[in-house]
C-alpha cells in the first residue's frame, strides 16, 4: 500500500530529539527495524502495585456461633441426654 509521509521532516524531527527514524516498506524490513529497536537501552520500569485482599473469616465465624448456640439450645430439649 502507497503511503505519503514527509520523511525529511520525521528524519528532522529524530535528530531534534535525540531519536532514530525507521521506515519499514517490507517484513524483512520491519524485522531488522525490530531488531535494532531490542538492541537499544532498555529502561527498568518502577511500578506501585496494589492488592484489595477480601477478608470472609466473618462468615465462618457467625456460622461457627449458629452452629454452638444451636447446640447448647438442642441439649436441653431434643438431644437431652437420660441418665
Amino acid at each position: 500500500m502507497q503511503v505519503s509521509i514527509d520523511e525529511t521532516t520525521l528524519r528532522k524531527i529524530a535528530d531534534k530529539t535525540g531519536g532514530q527514524y525507521f521506515r519499514a516498506t517490507d517484513n524483512t524490513s520491519l524485522g531488522k527495524i525490530y531488531g535494532q529497536i531490542a538492541k537499544l537501552e532498555t529502561t527498568a520500569i518502577e511500578q506501585d502495585q496494589f492488592t484489595e485482599y477480601h477478608q470472609y473469616y466473618a462468615l465462618f465465624v457467625v456460622i461457627a456461633m449458629l452452629i454452638a448456640i444451636g447446640a447448647f439450645v438442642l441439649r436441653g430439649t431434643i438431644l437431652r441426654r437420660l441418665p
